[in-house]
C-alpha cells in the first residue's frame, strides 16, 4: 500500500463517523485512563478488549476468564505498566511476555492491551493486516513475528506521521474490501 493510499484511507476510516474506529477510540481511552490510575488494567476494561479481538468466541472468553482470576489479571498488567527497558526491541519483547503469562492469552491479545496502551509504538498484530504488510497468509504469530510487524509497520507510521495502531486498523480495513 503507497503512502498516499494510507493518508486517503485514513481520512475516511479514522473519524468520529466510523462506528467501528470510534469503538476503538474509546477503549483506547478506557485502557489509557485504567493504567494512568490504577497502574493496571481494570476487569471491565479487560472484559471489553477480549470481547473486542475474540469477538463471537465466546468459549475462548469464558476459558480465559476461568484460569484467570481478577487479581492475576491485575498484577500482570501492573507488571507489564512498570516494565522499562533502555533497547525498545527488548522491552517490546518483555512486556509480551509479560502478558503472555495470563492464561490462554496469545499473542493477539497482548498486542492488542499494548497497542491500546501505547498505540504510538504498538499496534495489534492480525493476519488481516499482516497480510496486506507482506502478502502472505499467516493466522498464528510469534514474538519475533510480532517484532518483524512492528518494525515495519513503525516504519510506515513514521512516513505518515500517524499512530502505528491507525495504520494497523487500515490496514485491517484495507484486507476486507
Amino acid at each position: 500500500m503507497k503512502i498516499k493510499e494510507i493518508q486517503e484511507k485514513r481520512e475516511r476510516l479514522i473519524s468520529k463517523s466510523n462506528p467501528e474506529w470510534q469503538n476503538i477510540h474509546e477503549l483506547k481511552l478506557d485502557v489509557q485512563k485504567d493504567f494512568n490510575n490504577n497502574e493496571s488494567l481494570s476487569i471491565p476494561t479487560f472484559n471489553k478488549i477480549l470481547d473486542w479481538k475474540l469477538q463471537n468466541q465466546k468459549s475462548k472468553i469464558e476459558k480465559i476468564l476461568n484460569f484467570s482470576p481478577d487479581t492475576l489479571i491485575k498484577n500482570i498488567t501492573h507488571c507489564y505498566y512498570k516494565t522499562d527497558h533502555p533497547d525498545n526491541e527488548m522491552k517490546t519483547r518483555i512486556k509480551v511476555q509479560i502478558l503472555l503469562s495470563i492464561p490462554w492469552i496469545g499473542i493477539g491479545i497482548s498486542s492488542a492491551i499494548m497497542a491500546l496502551h501505547e498505540p504510538q509504538f504498538y499496534s495489534t498484530v492480525d493476519f488481516r493486516s499482516w497480510s496486506v504488510l507482506f502478502h502472505k497468509h499467516k493466522k498464528t504469530f510469534s514474538g519475533n513475528d510480532y517484532l518483524r510487524y512492528l518494525r515495519s509497520i513503525r516504519k510506515l507510521s513514521d512516513k505518515v506521521g500517524f499512530d502505528v495502531l491507525e495504520i494497523d486498523y487500515i490496514f485491517c480495513k484495507q484486507f476486507e474490501t
